[in-house]
Formats: structure tokens, C-alpha cells, sequence
């Protein structure tokens, strides 16, 4: 399986948990209460999930390939993408420092307005990632590559993160949409 095939199954993940932070968010405005217990997982499977094992997984292996073989910064999506994760990494610290802030109406607002930002950020990039700039890492990288960095890519997550990660964070992304009266992923690990 290519990386890029990898990442794309994740993004199906991380959309899901978008959802679940949506109706999060849509629940808070509509009460005025920030449901806690519903938030705090979310923003885990965000830092854990999304950031640290997918953006990790892009920024430490995809992007530095992609650069080896000539795609730039500069004149690619790479900068962009890489901007993305900064703006989400901020934008997460943001949401949680609302929650340690306590139930607070401006506590509550604040989340909504990061959470919301969040939502449109990492929907708008998963979509360029998809179907602009996987596209070209598939183009750019030939069959050894794409080898070589899914074998990576399998090492680094089983010393990182273990071998039950995925199954981990696909089953609380469920147990999480059924909590919030959603239909669970329909998403096996890979």
C-alpha cells in the first residue's frame, strides 16, 4: 500500500472526529454548557491521533521524500500544509485551554470559536491533501519510494505509538459518535 494510501485512510478517521467536535461545539452553543466528557476525548484523539502520528507521519517521512525529489516548499502545497498544522496545533492548545478555564459562558464561547476555526482548517485540509497534494506525491515518488516510506512508516508507528494504536482510537472515535447519538466509522484499521 502506498503512504499516501495510508494517510488518505486516516483522513476518514480524523473526518469523523470533526463530526463528533461539530455536534460537540453545535450542543455547547445551543446550551450554553460545554459538555466536558464529550470534549476532552476529542481533543486527545487531535493531539495523539491527528497530530502526533499523522502530521508526524507527513512531516518526519512524505514531506522530506517529496522534497528530495524536487517538490519545494516554496512552489508546492508543502508550505501550506505545514502552515495547516501549526494553525491546528494552535488552535487544539486553544480549545483545551478553554476547558481548564472552567464552565464559564466566555470559557464556552472561546471553545466554540476554535473549535469551529479547527473544523474549517483541517476540513479544507484534508480536501488539498487529497486531491492535490497526495496526487503529487504519487507522481513524484516512484515505486521504491513509496515502498520504502510504508515500511517506514509501519516501523515508526509500532515504536511510537504500538500495535494497537489505530484499533485504539478508531474504537473511542466510536464510542464517542454513539455517545453523541452519530453512527460510529465505518473504518477498519489497516
Amino acid at each position: 500500500m502506498k503512504i499516501t494510501e495510508f494517510l488518505a485512510h486516516e483522513h476518514r478517521v480524523i473526518e469523523k472526529m470533526l463530526e463528533c467536535l461539530e455536534k460537540i461545539t453545535d450542543r455547547a452553543a445551543a446550551e450554553g454548557v460545554l459538555a466536558r466528557e464529550s470534549a476532552s476525548p476529542s481533543l486527545d484523539f487531535f493531539r495523539k491521533y491527528a497530530d502526533r502520528c499523522h502530521h508526524g507521519k507527513e512531516e518526519d517521512l512524505l514531506f522530506p521524500m517529496m522534497e528530495a525529489r524536487g517538490v519545494t516548499r516554496k512552489t508546492s502545497p508543502l508550505g501550506g500544509m505545514l502552515f495547516d498544522h501549526i494553525l491546528g496545533r494552535s488552535l487544539v492548545r486553544a480549545m483545551a485551554k478553554s476547558l481548564e478555564e472552567g464552565p464559564s459562558s466566555k470559557a464556552v464561547a472561546e471553545f466554540q470559536e476554535a473549535s469551529r476555526d479547527f473544523i474549517r482548517l483541517l476540513r479544507r485540509h484534508i480536501d488539498k491533501e487529497d486531491h492535490v497534494l497526495f496526487p503529487l506525491a504519487d507522481q513524484v515518488l516512484n515505486e521504491r519510494d513509496q515502498e520504502s516510506l510504508s515500511v517506514l512508516c509501519a516501523k515508526v508507528e509500532h515504536e511510537k505509538f504500538g500495535p494497537d494504536f489505530h484499533r485504539e482510537y478508531i474504537s473511542a472515535t466510536a464510542n464517542l459518535a454513539r455517545r453523541l447519538g452519530m453512527a460510529p466509522p465505518t473504518i477498519e484499521p489497516w
